[in-house]
């Protein structure tokens, strides 16, 4: 269960994400590496699915914090670029989140195994 939770967190995310933000797509930064946002945001949604899983929520606090400040100078002087961003990221963590949930919730509420 985990693990198509997992593929449903990041996969499956990825795809809904990219949907998100398809239309408001405005060009591709030449600086940047090749896909480095599918990247980023295929491990920020496993590191997000994860804390949820070992019941650590808070540190996704801790998470979108460290990508705000990893960020901040690329983008705080383009404010379509930081509204671009926080799109992704809002959605990607939140995508995560409810797989996340709904998972536990799964887990938590299967019969147990008869040994």
């Amino acid at each position: 269960m985990y693990i198509a939770g997992l593929l449903i967190a990041t996969i499956a995310g990825g795809h809904a994400i990219a949907l998100l933000l398809d239309s408001k797509r405005t060009r591709n930064l030449p600086d940047s590496l090749p896909k480095a946002g599918r990247t980023i945001g295929f491990l920020e949604r496993g590191i997000v699915f994860l804390l949820i899983c070992v019941d650590w929520p808070a540190g996704i606090g801790f998470l979108a914090t460290a990508k705000s400040v990893m960020r901040f100078g690329d983008i705080s002087t383009a404010h379509h670029m930081s509204e671009y961003v926080i799109i992704g990221t809002l959605g990607s963590i939140g995508w995560a989140m409810i797989a996340g949930w709904s998972i536990a919730c799964l887990m938590n509420n299967l019969p147990p195994v008869i040994q």
